[in-house]
């Protein structure tokens, strides 16, 4: 009956979708700033390098028990230097971009000589290296090609090793069905060589906030892999038809209604171990010009996302209270607005954060994931 129900709730996604891949935040934004041409140690000296004070209490009145994972993306800047360390479990530098044909690096954005990664390190937290590759084909020649995966592998060794670093992040994005099997075996060969090269370490892969084809084998993979990282957002996106909550909690009052809850109880009945499956929450929100005012509204455009600290910064004055609503089913802040076009914001302020929190707690998974750090600098709100 279970899967029954997931194949009809994947299917109604599909239709709201009309596709089953679509770029994620992490892609859409790797190549937004890509194509800036800046470098890690341009962005480390110029961008986020105020220093802020952090509250001296909270570091005494909380003791970390569960997995905190933050990817840091390297366009954060020097916003490593307000992380509270004591509140991260472990930092994941983003990214080494693989060239699928051979495994080699297109690049690693500075991943040997990163302040952040430096930081983290200094700071006892564990870091790793995100690797990531997205597209069915580009996935596809990769994971069909013996020598690249191998090529790759012994790379990250290397990498992770030479910096006394403590594993990598898998973040391959569109796997096809077709590569069900080959990815599995994949990371069980990455995690049998780096776990053995370097005692200790650690690898995990990112699970997709719908698994439109089922393409995870834990069969295969739960008994290697260390963790299991949903890329819980997105459940509506940059280029969805009608505005809704990049991150429900629960239902929206709409024909789509996959959300975090059924994502976590989904990954659960599959064979993830609760203990390796991390929920990885948004701090950022998506931003569609709409028809009307009106929640939810059709879209007339693609939405742009609106980080924590942009929203709460607030710039041009239109994330007020008289612009707000409160979803009570998705746990979501809404901001419907008129600046010349209708706009619909919806993003997950401190309210909605703690609920997550609290779901996650309630389910005994092993903790969550931040995408992204830095996306909520200068502000302690979620921190606290």
């Amino acid at each position: 009956m279970n899967r029954i129900y997931y194949a009809l709730i994947m299917l109604l996604s599909f239709n709201a979708f009309g596709q089953d891949y679509f770029p994620t935040i992490h892609q859409e934004q790797q190549e937004m700033y890509n194509a800036t041409g800046k470098s890690t140690d341009w962005y480390e000296s110029n961008v986020n390098t105020e220093v802020y004070e952090k509250p001296s209490s909270r570091a005494a009145e909380c003791n970390l028990e569960k997995v905190v994972y933050g990817w840091h993306p390297y366009w954060s800047g020097a916003a490593y230097l307000n992380y509270d360390w004591n509140l991260l479990s472990h930092l994941s530098f983003f990214s080494y971009e693989v060239n699928e044909n051979d495994g080699e690096p297109l690049t690693t954005h500075g991943w040997a000589t990163s302040d952040a990664v430096d930081s983290a390190l200094a700071n006892g937290v564990k870091s790793t290296l995100c690797v990531t590759l997205f597209g069915s084909t580009k996935l596809t020649t990769f994971l069909t090609n013996t020598t690249a995966k191998q090529t790759l592998i012994d790379n990250l060794i290397a990498l992770v090793g030479d910096r006394g670093a403590h594993g990598v992040n898998i973040d391959f994005e569109g796997l096809p069905l077709s590569q069900k099997t080959n990815f599995a075996n994949f990371m069980v060969d990455l995690c049998d060589q780096m776990h053995a090269a370097i005692p200790g370490s650690e690898v995990s892969t990112v699970l997709y906030a719908v698994d439109w084809s089922n393409v995870f084998d834990f069969s295969i993979m739960a008994s290697e892999v260390d963790h299991f990282i949903v890329m819980g957002y997105a459940y509506y996106y940059q280029g969805s038809s009608t505005t809704g909550p990049c991150d429900p909690l629960y239902h929206f009052g709409s024909t789509y209604n996959y959300t975090i809850s059924k994502t976590i109880t989904y990954y659960l009945d599959e064979g993830c171990p609760k203990s390796k499956l991390v929920m990885g929450l948004p701090y950022y929100g998506y931003q569609w010009p709409t028809t009307s005012l009106t929640v939810p509204s059709s879209t007339t455009g693609s939405g742009v996302a609106k980080t924590y600290a942009q929203v709460k910064t607030n710039t041009y004055g239109n994330y007020i209270p008289a612009n707000h609503t409160w979803d009570a089913d998705s746990y979501t802040d809404i901001y419907a607005f008129n600046d010349g076009a209708n706009k619909q914001c919806f993003i997950t302020l401190e309210d909605g954060f703690r609920k997550r929190l609290e779901h996650i707690n309630t389910t005994g998974i092993a903790g969550i994931g931040i995408w992204a750090l830095g996306y909520d600098n200068g502000y302690d709100e979620l921190w606290d």
